[in-house]
């Protein structure tokens, strides 16, 4: 069930928010789903909107996808690197 939370301030600002369950507010959330293309468009608003609420206006991402016949490297450069390197999104690579 999700828990509404009452700010306290606005995000980041005095006492941790109240939930309306009077509780403690959730100080970290962690999300984590298998996302078809289709599901990635759809998740971009509310990605948006808890980077809004979070400190310093952001959050981490991380994002992992496997081909059991490996990557195309020129594909990925193209389609992937250089996309968010003109976006100027700083990123770590992992690969394998």
């Amino acid at each position: 069930m999700h828990e509404p939370a009452v700010a306290a301030g606005g995000p980041g600002v005095g006492a941790p928010a109240a939930t309306a369950r009077g509780g403690q507010a959730k100080t970290r959330i962690v999300l984590t789903f298998d996302a078809t293309r289709e599901h990635v468009y759809k998740a971009f608003q509310a990605v948006a909107n808890l980077a809004d609420m979070s400190d310093g206006g952001k959050v981490q991402l991380r994002i992992e996808g496997t081909c059991q016949t490996g990557f195309d490297p020129t594909r990925l450069r193209n389609a992937v690197y250089e996309p968010l390197d003109e976006a100027n999104i700083e990123y770590r690579r992992e690969e394998s």
